[in-house]
């Protein structure tokens, strides 16, 4: 039975009887029927010819996908455990999840990343539930699935518009040609065609812009916001817990309806802004309006965009805000010195060290201005203020003044312009370095080991004969597929549950990582048991080889077969 066919007969019974819980009972049965060839297949029994005839099958392949396997340990043994995956863990785990997921999980140890991993799973089946809820809506859940559609678009789009503005910008039209925007401010665009299409593409980018805000708003947003509100919750009945412990009474869960209005609003603001992307998606849009109602200036930061698509242009950004306190103190230190130095060119330098100070306001007759130019003049010269200031000292008639201005300008080369500007360079360039190794470090992690199980990538290739590491990672220790058990369990009737699915399920209440086979494989152990059995069927030939030598040397009638039953006669 095809695919197209099973669904068209479900299709059928559905509407011939009206229960629309037909579809889900034939679903659960195909999945019971898979995983029961499964467990077949496990056995080792004609395993290579009914592994070759399922996989040309188009219901094999339909039911194997929607049903997952992982290995637990029970008891000190691993065992296999298969299960239907919830459709919804499935569609409304996103891609940005998982990349997060990866970057961020604790990678210290084995057991630090499972212990991370599992907490960032409850996380994550709350994230599924809430996109669940939001896909109830059509106009949200058509939202969510062309979200990256969107992206794109927004990005294409902020490209074509800064591509278009850097042709047709001009100042070359007199005002009566000149578009105005809804404000009433120049736009240096003519009237007609030209100003026109830029404001058709701008429209065009305010509603993606406000599209993707909406899908924001509604998706990743709020579930942040439930999130935190959740874990805000489990705080403070931990906190009462621990209080009614210390003082012998009875502890109560806590209620957020019992909070004051004013302490309400604000922890809904504080996790509100806590959410890492709601700056940079409010700014697009805010751009866009600006850039469609007041100037086209505010499209400048639409190309922005790209730092969001590229992983290597994430670390540029965060190499500089990473470390952005000690940036931040290092700047504080050099405006200092730099007022230092300001001071006593106010005080040490004369009216005639600068060139035409009537004329271009070059001069150190105010503190402000003094430090004005050696601030700006003298950061942006390589050579420091000795450049700046264009009239040289008189060689001729060598003064303390000379020596003194030759030191002042020697002083604030060396401090400013050598150490400080190297510091801040320093600073950026090996948070850069740090977060360069740091990317390498996970993907070598991600990649050459078990995210599971911990083992080396090496081990299973030198070992296990179908698949190697990539069928270990896909089929037995996929970490996404432990993520879907989890929320199966979490969904499933726990009057139901099975043996396994009872165990893992009393672990995970108790935040209990145990079930996870820490260093352990059924493949490893296989292969093992089959090694030990060459090894002995191995050790019996010898025996055999030496027993039949034995009995040829000392001339016996009849001698022990080497590989089967048949007995060869002497002569």
């Amino acid at each position: 039975m095809t695919v197209a066919v099973f669904k068209r007969n479900l299709l059928s019974r559905i509407t011939s009887t009206g229960d629309e819980s037909e579809l889900e009972d034939q679903l659960q049965l195909g999945c019971n029927i898979c995983i029961l060839f499964k467990e077949f297949l496990h056995s080792r029994v004609k395993k290579a010819v009914l592994v070759g005839i399922l996989k040309k099958t188009h219901s094999f392949k339909f039911f194997n996908a929607i049903t997952g396997s992982i290995e637990i340990l029970r008891d000190q043994r691993v065992e296999k455990v298969h299960f239907r995956i919830p459709a919804m863990s499935m569609a409304n785990l996103s891609k940005e999840s998982k990349e997060k997921l990866i970057a961020e999980v604790d990678r210290d140890s084995q057991q630090a990343k499972l212990t991370a991993f599992f907490d960032q799973c409850q996380d994550l089946i709350f994230e599924i539930e809430h996109n669940q809820e939001v896909a109830q809506s059509s106009f949200l859940n058509t939202l969510q699935r062309n979200s990256d559609k969107l992206n794109f678009a927004g990005l294409l789009l902020a490209l074509i518009i800064g591509l278009y503005l850097f042709f047709v910008l001009t100042h070359e039209v007199s005002e009566d040609v000149m578009a105005k925007t809804f404000w009433g401010q120049n736009t240096a665009l003519r009237k007609g065609w030209v100003f026109g299409i830029y404001l058709a593409m701008a429209l065009g980018q305010v509603t993606i812009q406000g599209l993707l805000l909406t899908h924001f708003v509604a998706g990743p947003l709020a579930a942040h916001r439930k999130d935190k509100w959740r874990n805000y919750e489990a705080e403070q009945d931990d906190k009462a817990a621990e209080e009614a412990a210390a003082n012998f009474t009875a502890s109560s869960e806590f209620n957020v309806r019992t909070l004051p209005k004013h302490e309400k609003w604000k922890l809904e603001i504080k996790f509100t802004l806590s959410q890492p992307n709601l700056a940079p998606r409010l700014l697009f849009f805010l751009m866009a309006l600006f850039g469609t109602i007041l100037h086209p200036i505010f499209f400048c930061i639409q190309p922005l965009q790209l730092v969001g698509k590229s992983t290597q242009l994430r670390n540029v950004v965060r190499s500089v805000t990473k470390n952005w306190r000690a940036l931040l103190l290092t700047g504080v230190l050099l405006v200092v010195v730099v007022y230092i130095f300001a001071i006593v060119a106010f005080y040490g330098l004369w009216e005639d060290t600068f060139q035409h100070p009537q004329e271009d306001g070059f001069h150190c007759r105010t503190l402000i201005r003094c430090f004005i130019i050696n601030i700006s003049y003298g950061m942006r010269f390589g050579g420091g203020i000795g450049e700046a200031l264009l009239l040289r000292p008189d060689w001729e008639n060598q003064t303390a003044g000379t020596y003194g201005r030759l030191l002042f300008e020697m002083l604030y080369f060396v401090i400013l312009i050598v150490i400080f500007l190297n510091i801040v360079f320093g600073i950026i360039i090996d948070t850069f370095a740090e977060l360069r190794d740091q990317r390498r470090f996970i993907e070598t992690d991600q990649t050459m080991k078990c995210f599971i199980c911990g083992i080396e990538a090496s081990v299973f290739d030198r070992t296990t004969s179908i698949g190697g590491f990539r069928n270990h990672t896909e089929n037995d220790h996929n970490m996404w597929t432990y993520l879907y058990f989890m929320h199966y369990l979490k969904q499933k009737p726990k009057s139901e549950l099975n043996g396994q699915e009872g165990y893992v399920w009393d672990l995970i209440q108790q935040r209990n990582v145990g079930f996870f086979p820490l260093g352990k494989a059924l493949a490893l152990e296989e292969a093992d048991v089959l090694k030990a059995q060459e090894e002995a069927d191995m050790v019996q030939h010898i025996d055999k080889l030496q027993a039949n030598i034995t009995a040829l040397v000392c001339g016996q009638p009849r001698i022990t077969p080497l590989w089967g039953p048949v007995v060869f006669s002497t002569r």
